[in-house]
């Protein structure tokens, strides 16, 4: 069993949550719910939950406040969310895990299931925090590798490759990185930082572009001499891009 806490300031979700994890997520133990920071603090540190569900917004509150109050954060988190499009996008910035309000119950069991498998990541939690405080994304991008969370400059990243509904991330430091995570989703993340999709298979930093070949059906050469397919489709809306973003053709 899992022993987790609920931390929600409208008493409703908590009791629909609560059903719900009772009927498909038979593994949760519910230790005890909470409204308030001070109560959730004070439950936490009592109880010792190894998984909370926490309500990003808690009235007047945050849910920050509450985690600013634990010197390590040595339990797991799934954040809850209203529509709230930049917070989602700050939290698959942290390789963090949510849910959205109404919660669904299928959502609710792949996310469960894929906490099992995390571990507790305190730099992915302060990552979060800075661009929840400050209404921008973070510099870096949290790569879930599985048994690790990398964080690489997103200026660094040169391009992405899918593989099938796993991607790998080829940054101009040779790493390489291969991430449980489809190219849409990245290409979502992603392309507010001039970031675009060439083909079906290849995400590109347009900012690592060194050459563009029009002959046959386009090739994009980067800084790091990798030659990435241009789709007929995209050829148009990428050379406009290039113009808008560096003038460069």
């Amino acid at each position: 069993m899992i022993k987790a806490i609920i931390v929600d300031d409208e008493q409703n979700a908590i009791e629909t949550l609560k059903k719900d994890l009772e009927e498909y997520c038979p593994e949760i133990e519910i230790l005890a719910t909470c409204s308030t920071v001070r109560d959730a603090y004070k439950k936490i540190a009592t109880l010792n939950p190894q998984l909370v569900f926490l309500d990003i917004d808690l009235g007047d509150n945050n849910s920050f406040e509450l985690l600013e109050l634990f010197d390590t954060i040595d339990f797991k988190i799934i954040f809850i969310t209203g529509h709230n499009d930049f917070a989602i996008k700050a939290i698959k910035y942290s390789a963090l895990d949510y849910l959205l309000k109404p919660v669904n119950h299928l959502e609710l069991i792949q996310t469960v299931k894929k906490i099992q498998l995390s571990i507790p990541n305190q730099e992915s939690i302060n990552a979060l925090k800075k661009q929840i405080q400050q209404k921008e994304l973070y510099s870096k991008l949290a790569l879930n590798l599985g048994n690790a969370i990398e964080f690489v400059e997103t200026e660094n990243i040169l391009y992405a490759k899918a593989e099938g509904n796993f991607t790998q991330v080829i940054c101009n430091n040779q790493k390489e990185y291969f991430v449980s995570m489809p190219i849409k989703e990245l290409e979502g993340l992603l392309e507010e930082r001039g970031f675009f999709r060439t083909h079906k298979s290849y995400l590109i930093n347009t900012r690592q572009v060194k050459k563009l070949s029009l002959k046959e059906n386009g090739l994009i050469i980067l800084t790091n001499n990798s030659e990435i397919p241009l789709s007929q489709r995209k050829r148009q809306p990428f050379i406009k891009l290039m113009e808008t973003f560096s003038n460069k053709f």
